[in-house]
């Protein structure tokens, strides 16, 4: 194990402390749940990083980076929500201004990492000796 693997590990195991931590701080929130989302995805990112840095063959570390990339396709969408709704007191009005703009921060991303050519669904098939799509 690398020092640069051991660094993803410890922050994964940090970040992701730090996401409960926000939910057993007090009664949990739109803000709190968005917030712990948002640390469990660079938590999952991480995880996938270090296991990458571990690896030897480029196809692995290819395999690993492709869900990292996925992982990392869903922060956009929890750090916009929890933008939006922490610390203030007319939350719901913004979450309804919002509502296309976080679909798309929701959606677009995870789309292309999980569609594109290096996607998790290219994975997938030409793993199992299909052409790709």
């Amino acid at each position: 194990m690398t020092s640069n693997s051991l660094l993803a590990f410890t922050a994964a195991l940090f970040g992701s402390f730090l996401g409960f931590a926000a939910l057993v701080r007090k009664a949990p929130s739109v803000a709190s749940w968005s917030f712990f989302a948002g640390m469990q995805a660079l938590a999952i990112e991480n995880v996938f990083d270090g296991i990458s840095l571990n690896a030897f063959a480029p196809e692995k570390v290819v395999y690993w980076q492709t869900f990292a990339s996925v992982a990392r396709s869903f922060s956009p969408g929890c750090w916009l929500l929890f933008s939006l709704t922490y610390a203030r007191g007319n939350y719901r009005v913004f979450l309804a201004r919002w509502r296309f703009a976080l679909a798309a921060a929701f959606l677009i991303p995870v789309a292309i990492s999980v569609g594109s050519g290096t996607g998790v669904l290219h994975l997938f098939f030409v793993g199992r000796g299909a052409e790709p799509l």
